[in-house]
């Protein structure tokens, strides 16, 4: 990820196409199908686990993707009107501070389960408890962000990375979105 990651943005820095980008995600993504559909179920086998093999290449695939439409909508000049709703300003605050969140997600995880499983003893959470489990902690960082964009992030890994970067008589642009 963080090397096709670093390829696509020396793409986009050096104003080169993303049509190779759009090309690759598309193949990584239906030979990731392929695979995971053809390959012989490998897990919980002491071998090579050809099936989650095929899972990173969907990954892989789904992320350039992602990161292409994202940059489609909000990489404008002008972006749409509707990208002023709520729930996409919810979204962007990740942007913002989102290397923070990242950081001290294990930690809130952590907490956010003792205290449930002290409420709830016998709990255990299948595979549409889990996903209820991490919405719900996305959620909670949404509101952590929405209350701590009224301080401008002050604190964040973001913030101290703008201090940084500004005592070297830099600008960073990520500093400037944080004191909007």
């Amino acid at each position: 990820f963080g090397l096709l990651g670093a390829w696509l943005g020396l793409r986009l820095e050096e104003g080169r196409s993303r049509r190779p980008a759009l090309w690759l995600g598309r193949l990584l993504l239906i030979l990731g199908v392929a695979l995971y559909i053809l390959l012989p179920d490998t897990m919980l086998q002491r071998m090579i686990d050809l099936k989650w093999y095929s899972i990173m290449v969907i990954q892989l695939g789904l992320f350039l993707l992602m990161v292409l439409a994202a940059l489609a909508v909000f990489d404008r000049d002008r972006p749409p009107a509707w990208t002023n709703s709520p729930f996409i300003r919810f979204i962007l605050r990740f942007g913002y501070a989102g290397l923070t969140a990242f950081f001290w997600e294990s930690i809130l995880a952590a907490i956010v389960w003792r205290i449930l499983t002290n409420v709830f003893p016998n709990l255990v959470l299948d595979i549409g408890g889990a996903l209820l489990y991490g919405t719900g902690l996305a959620l909670v960082w949404g509101f952590i962000l929405l209350f701590w964009e009224k301080f401008h992030y002050v604190g964040s890994i973001e913030f101290f990375y703008g201090l940084i970067v500004g005592k070297f008589g830099k600008t960073s642009s990520k500093a400037a979105k944080l004191r909007e």
